[in-house]
């Protein structure tokens, strides 16, 4: 099976093995429910390694299917845009543009160090609590978004798309052998006048295989754990988000 990139259109698919993961977060104020007028859509970064979170095992990271994960993410975040009347996005492109006219062209390129070289939280469940507890209160990182907020200064929230805790594992299940490949992903939405998180979503998607012998063993194919995760509901909630149905 081959995973579809349909934006709005995506198939509704959550096998049942799957399970939903999330920190929970709800709108402080009516502000948080406004749409920014201008939203700029950062690349998709992979959580480095180092930050676990307090509810994974250790991690078993596969890095090249990250990095295809985070251009699928990229592509499904892109295509979300289309035809939404209260969403104005400014592509990783066009950012990145406006970054080297700036002078700062590594600058999204330090995000991932900047998350690694923090210190770690023992008690964050997730991106969400990471980033309230533990990276905001980074001078780094709070350079970081000024830098940024001057190079485009007139983004009023940031978009990052996240693939962390990713992951294919040998293990048992009622006895017998068990491939498993999984993958969480998160969407946060951080305003640029004070640097605060107005959104976040997240979303668990995995499947398995069961084999009696070494002969028998195959991974399950990722396109099985993506289709659970690049779907609208992902969105559900962003401020001025519309979700239709056909």
């Amino acid at each position: 099976m081959k995973i579809k990139i349909l934006g709005l259109a995506f198939p509704l698919f959550l096998a049942s093995c799957s399970s939903l993961y999330s920190e929970s977060f709800h709108a402080a104020s009516a502000e948080d429910l406004l749409a920014p007028a201008n939203i700029a859509v950062l690349p998709c970064i992979s959580w480095p390694e180092k930050q676990a979170f307090s509810h994974s095992a250790p991690l078993v990271y596969d890095y090249s299917q990250m990095e295809k994960a985070c251009k699928l993410y990229d592509t499904f975040i892109l295509s979300s845009f289309n035809g939404q009347p209260f969403m104005k996005g400014k592509t990783p492109r066009l950012i990145q543009k406006a970054l080297d006219t700036a002078g700062k062209p590594d600058l999204i390129a330090q995000l991932p160090r900047l998350i690694e070289g923090s210190a770690l939280c023992d008690d964050c469940q997730g991106p969400l609590s990471y980033f309230r507890t533990t990276l905001f209160q980074n001078k780094g990182f709070q350079k970081w978004m000024i830098d940024f907020k001057k190079a485009s200064p007139q983004s009023d929230a940031l978009l990052l798309p996240v693939v962390f805790d990713h992951r294919e594992v040998k293990d048992q299940d009622r006895g017998l052998d068990r491939a498993l490949r999984s993958t969480k992903i998160s969407l946060l939405l951080i305003r640029t006048y004070n640097d605060s998180i107005q959104w976040y979503s997240t979303r668990v998607g995995q499947t398995s295989s069961v084999f009696s012998s070494p002969a028998e063993f195959k991974w399950p194919d990722w396109s099985l754990v993506y289709e659970q995760v690049f779907i609208d509901s992902l969105w559900k909630d962003f401020p001025g988000y519309q979700i239709y149905r056909d």
